[in-house]
């Protein structure tokens, strides 16, 4: 089995962590401002769910939840033309985001 193939990382890779200071309001994901991939995950000692979607993205309480992480959970890979447009929103204040992308 093969891996499709895919353009390769064109600048260096960039990790930020992100805080989620107060739970319910989304915040734009830090330091990832080029297109191509983010690798997402919600921290591993996050106390609750982190969400992650557009501006506006809501919890699982709100109108537009975004697709949940769990603390230290399965990452989420995004492809994207601009890192920009990538918020998260948490549960719980103080949890965080960590990003990893180019």
């Amino acid at each position: 089995m093969s891996l499709p193939a895919e353009s390769p990382v064109q600048y260096g890779l960039s990790h930020t962590v992100t805080d989620l200071p107060t739970a319910g309001t989304a915040v734009q994901l830090a330091g990832h401002t080029t297109s191509g991939y983010l690798i997402v995950q919600g921290h591993p000692s996050n106390a609750g769910d982190v969400f992650i979607g557009p501006a506006g993205v809501t919890n699982a309480g709100g109108a537009r939840c975004g697709l949940r992480l769990t603390p230290g959970g399965a990452p989420l890979t995004l492809r994207l033309g601009d890192a920009n447009n990538v918020w998260a929103v948490g549960e719980v204040n103080g949890d965080d985001v960590i990003v990893v992308g180019n």
